[in-house]
């Protein structure tokens, strides 16, 4: 899978890309063991409602020591989000999803915490996909189909410029809620 990426002010990179393969057993078992051998970065929501895409972006992040956790629409993200709020560090948001848009479930996820940090991803070009979320605060914006070094470092980008924020720290350093 080749997915390009664009962030607000930044140009894109031309005919760059990275074919996503299917690991071995014996790869994909060393790569889990050397993530646990390190603290996770923190805990990205994926709402995607293309299974596939949700399932590559997952393994994507989860190689550069994300936790993950996929919802394929818009209630379920808001529902994981609410349940997990103390742990969720970032959203990658499918901007068009069926029955709960990507701006509607963008604007509940505001009224759960004003704060949230959300990256919108869409098949849309930036230009289109800003305009339809008019005044929403996103940090960025990643075209579909989107590389993995790209989703890797704009994530990365992402958790330095926030690890001292609170919201966007470890989720190791993230305390479970009292009662």
């Amino acid at each position: 899978l080749i997915f390009p990426c664009t962030t607000p002010g930044v140009s894109e990179p031309h005919n760059s890309g990275t074919v996503l393969a299917m690991a071995s057993d014996a790869a994909t078992t060393a790569a889990a063991h050397s993530l646990h051998a390190q603290p996770r970065r923190g805990c990205i929501l994926i709402v995607d409602d293309e299974r596939q895409v949700a399932e590559a972006a997952a393994d994507i992040l989860t190689t550069d020591n994300w936790e993950t956790v996929i919802a394929n629409s818009g209630a379920d993200g808001l529902a994981l989000f609410d349940e997990q709020l103390a742990r969720i560090n970032f959203v990658l948001l499918d901007l068009s999803m069926p029955e709960m848009s990507g701006e509607e479930t963008l604007v509940r996820l505001r009224l759960l915490d004003p704060n949230v940090k959300v990256v919108v991803s869409s098949g849309y070009d930036a230009t289109d996909a800003y305009s339809r979320l008019k005044e929403t605060d996103i940090l960025g914006f990643i075209q579909k189909p989107y590389t993995m070094d790209v989703l890797i470092a704009a994530f990365r980008e992402y958790h330095v410029a926030f690890q001292h924020t609170g919201r966007a720290a470890s989720s190791a350093d993230a305390q479970p809620n009292a009662g």
